[in-house]
């Protein structure tokens, strides 16, 4: 069973290890094929895992596009580039092709990430047709 499908009573039923994990990272989903993963911008340092986590389910052809969102510019490795745009730099890294990027800079908070998301792909004449989305996150 993935995280996602639990109820609150039984993630409190876990050890307390396995919630603190669950909270601080450390547990990974299992992801099913979707149409776009949405791929969360956030604290430099947790940046370039999520852009490879994507980047896998994308090469096992889970996911056909991928969404970075993150509008705070931060000083990398890059330069001084949007979440989006250094997510952006290491999905290239890793081998996903640019025409499947579909970038969204304006985001700032995890909730304008789902809005600005959602938003974007409703205006893309082509992504009428998504039924599902994979959040990639820590």
């Amino acid at each position: 069973m993935l995280v996602s499908q639990m109820s609150l009573e039984e993630l409190l039923a876990l050890p307390p290890e396995v919630q603190e994990k669950i909270i601080y990272g450390g547990v990974e989903t299992v992801a099913h094929e979707s149409d776009v993963a949405i791929l969360l911008g956030g604290p430099l340092n947790h940046m370039e895992g999520r852009a490879k986590a994507a980047a896998k389910l994308y090469k096992e052809g889970k996911v056909k596009y991928i969404l970075p969102s993150g509008a705070p510019v931060n000083k990398s490795e890059f330069g001084e580039l949007s979440e989006c745009d250094i997510l952006i730099e290491y999905l290239k890294r890793e081998g996903v092709p640019e025409e499947v990027i579909i970038p969204e800079r304006q985001a700032r908070t995890t909730r304008e990430n789902m809005i600005y998301a959602v938003l974007l792909l409703n205006r893309k004449s082509r992504f009428f047709g998504i039924k599902s989305v994979t959040i990639v996150s820590s």
